[in-house]
């Protein structure tokens, strides 16, 4: 059995392929045992937690890196995942599936802008609410009336 490997919050997984199994593996595992160290190589073949054996698909090293490098790992991206081309989960999750590289780099770039603005926004809207007596703490709780 093969299954195609995806990276999903920081880490290329993949999904046991067996019928009925919802297991999913890491591509780099971490060690059962202290100090619980990840796996600087990939490992290929792996067995899930139920004991289904199966060979991991991946893209080539320097494409990983390329995609881990596009989705970025600031708070911006919490959540971003890059699917091959027709995964079953981007059809399940409504993700998009196959994107290169460089739609991944304009995709980061628009999610930042997103985030400056946004950003800018909150920043305007606090200014405004301080002139008014309000101040606005960070965790979004605020003080003083209007």
């Amino acid at each position: 059995m093969k299954s195609e490997a995806f990276y999903n919050w920081g880490a290329w997984k993949a999904f046991c392929p067996s019928p009925r199994c919802t297991d999913a593996v890491a591509l780099y595992p971490q060690s059962p045992y202290p100090p619980f160290e990840i796996s600087a190589d990939p490992v290929f073949h792996q067995r899930c937690a139920r004991g289904h054996e199966f060979d991991i698909e991946a893209p080539d090293e320097d494409t990983r890196a390329r995609i881990e490098v596009a989705i970025g790992e600031d708070s911006v991206h919490d959540g971003r995942t890059w699917y091959p081309k027709g995964h079953p989960a981007a059809a399940l999750y409504h993700h998009p599936s196959g994107q290169s590289v460089s739609e991944l780099e304009e995709e980061t770039a628009e999610l930042r802008r997103i985030h400056e603005t946004e950003e800018s926004d909150r920043n305007r809207l606090r200014k405004l609410l301080a002139d008014l007596g309000v101040t606005v703490d960070t965790d979004g709780t605020f003080n003083g009336r209007i």
